[in-house]
């Protein structure tokens, strides 16, 4: 027989799981995996793991609660260890005993894993306490949906008769007949109230009002599942991060930026949408380095599929560029101190290179062309792609930005095409060249020490400190 982990994957920022629970992923054969599970913590697991989409969406089509534990014991069975992943945590409304159970009656070994469960930390997360010594001692989670599509009206009556927090999870569908009950069983309409959505996600939203509007308002703001109402004194509280970061990038760029802020509340203000542009591939034996400008040409490039001839070496802008290299299973022979075309085209002219191919997107700045032209180091330059830049969900914020951060002197081009310069907000380059472009506008930026989204983050932090 194998063994069964039972991890709470969190509320559903994939960094707000256990690292006991990242070691289970690491080792399983096969994983079972909900829709509210984050994507990044599936790329803990081997390259061998089995990875199983057993998700439960409202108005899809989804499998049956008997599949998922049949698909459980089957491969339990097989003597494979395996994960199955739920988000929150397997015990809070993610039927995790139901499953446990399934295993009890085979005789298959199993253990949980607690998880951050999204019913006290994403209100924490809005800046909302579930308790708070002088106005609610206690806080009750309720579920907003069950299987039987029924609400037990005596239930109703009791929890309108509570005076702590009630938490519903699960309820947006039900949401004005979960209001209205609690209502029409005495609870005031004008209890402060507030819709959490996809919570400690990037695309979070917090719609606060009472228990008599939360419902319009909720339709209003077009609230999207999964969702969670919080009625309550404490809906009213705002206890969130003071600092606010906007960021201008793909979501790629944003995602690797969002890893390392803590601190603060982030925006997506400027989204950037790579398209791949056709381009036909030369003969590589002319040449004796590829060098990469990014890890979306490196990607581009090799989806080609084309044979590399012997001696052929490679070059990458940063250690990202130069990892996305090596997935491919080639050796970075150039790699620059600073992570910028102009040290880079530096590298390759010390390293005596004579042919480059250059992969690159079609946007930015010439810089490391005219080098080579400067030392007559012949190169061809294919666009593997190119950007377009468009106003992102949290752009309606940017005034009440207190840093901006840029990885690309094209960003800061296209982002003051849409937006005016802020006199309340500091700018922030991810190298000289960015810091340059920010410069040409009058801006004096921050720059980080090295040109990485970790040293965005550290330059915002000291100016901070």
């Amino acid at each position: 027989m194998g063994f069964v982990y039972f991890v709470g994957a969190g509320p559903g920022d994939a960094e707000l799981i256990t690292l006991k629970g990242i070691n289970a992923i690491k080792k399983a054969d096969v994983i079972l995996y909900d829709n509210l599970v984050p994507g990044a913590l599936l790329e803990y697991a081997k390259v061998s793991a089995k990875k199983i989409y057993v998700g439960k969406e409202a108005g899809k089509h989804s499998k049956k609660q008997e599949e998922i534990s049949n698909t459980l014991l089957a491969y339990a069975k097989e003597k494979n260890t395996v994960v199955r992943l739920k988000g929150g945590d397997s015990f809070i409304f993610g039927r995790g005993a139901e499953e446990a159970q399934v295993l009890d009656r085979e005789h298959i070994n199993y253990a949980f894993i607690p998880g951050v469960s999204s019913c006290y930390s994403v209100p924490e997360l809005a800046g909302i306490p579930v308790t708070h010594r002088n106005l609610s001692r206690s806080f009750t989670v309720i579920t907003g949906h069950t299987s039987s599509h029924t609400f037990d009206e005596t239930a109703y009556k009791d929890y309108a008769a509570m005076r702590g927090t009630l938490v519903f999870l699960m309820g947006l569908s039900n949401l004005e007949k979960i209001c209205g009950l609690l209502i029409r069983y005495g609870k005031a309409e004008d209890t402060p109230a507030a819709i959490l959505s996809n919570g400690a996600m990037p695309h979070e939203k917090t719609i606060k009002g009472t228990l008599g509007t939360i419902a319009a308002f909720s339709h209003l703001h077009s609230v999207t599942p999964p969702a969670i109402l919080v009625v309550g004194a404490v809906a009213d509280f705002n206890c969130t991060k003071k600092l606010n970061i906007g960021l201008a990038g793909s979501a790629e760029v944003q995602q690797n930026i969002k890893k390392y802020i803590d601190f603060a509340n982030t925006y997506n203000l400027l989204e950037l949408q790579t398209n791949k542009m056709d381009f036909e591939m030369p003969d590589l034996t002319a040449f004796d380095l590829i060098a990469f400008l990014s890890t979306k040409a490196v990607q581009c490039f090799f989806e080609k599929g084309i044979d590399m001839p012997p001696g052929l070496h490679f070059a990458a802008i940063g250690a990202q560029t130069a990892g996305a290299i090596e997935k491919y299973g080639r050796s970075v022979s150039v790699l620059p101190h600073t992570y910028n075309s102009q040290a880079l085209g530096a590298e390759i002219v010390k390293g005596g290179f004579k042919n480059v191919l250059l992969i690159r997107c079609k946007k930015g700045d010439s810089q490391i062309e005219s080098i080579f032209a400067q030392h007559h180091i012949h190169v061809k330059t294919i666009y593997a792609y190119d950007t377009a830049a468009k106003k992102g969900p949290g752009s309606g914020q940017y005034k009440h930005m207190d840093y901006v951060a840029f990885s690309s002197s094209s960003l800061v081009h296209s982002y003051f095409e849409q937006f005016e310069i802020n006199s309340g907000t500091k700018y922030v380059a991810i190298g000289e060249v960015t810091a340059n472009a920010l410069k040409n506008l009058g801006i004096t930026p921050i720059v980080a020490s090295t040109a990485t989204a970790k040293g965005m983050v550290d330059a915002i932090y000291e100016d901070i400190l």
